[in-house]
């Protein structure tokens, strides 16, 4: 296909789950989120959800309700689910996808090192 897209301003969250089912948190995570919201599987427990046309302080919050969500929800009988979630944006002027996902990845890490099971948004002084 072939064709010309862009994207105004969107917001990224990178989900990390700790010792759980992927494919059932997966499913939970795309009943969580809107129907505008792009999510899929990065790799082995993490997860990638795009949220076109959402402001970064508001992308916090829903990845805020996504981590309560998936902590009361019964997913596994066994253990309870905790995520830590690194939350990045951009602005039109700055679309690159590579950075954005780079730059969640390195909330995500920082949310981990805080302690897990939190949301981190990043920002420029935390590289």
């Amino acid at each position: 296909m072939g064709g010309a897209v862009e994207l105004d301003s969107y917001s990224v969250l990178v989900t990390h789950i700790a010792k759980n089912s992927p494919i059932k948190v997966a499913e939970e995570i795309k009943g969580q989120v809107r129907g505008s919201d792009i999510t899929f599987r990065w790799g082995g427990e993490e997860f990638l959800v795009f949220l076109p046309h959402t402001r970064v302080h508001y992308a916090k919050q829903i990845a805020e309700n996504l981590r309560v969500h998936l902590f009361t929800h019964d997913i596994n009988k066994f253990i309870r689910v905790t995520v830590s979630i690194g939350v990045a944006g951009t602005s039109p002027e700055e679309e690159d996808i590579n950075i954005l996902i780079k730059q969640s990845d390195q909330a995500l890490y920082l949310a981990k090192a805080k302690g897990r099971n939190k949301v981190v948004i990043w920002e420029e002084d935390s590289e």
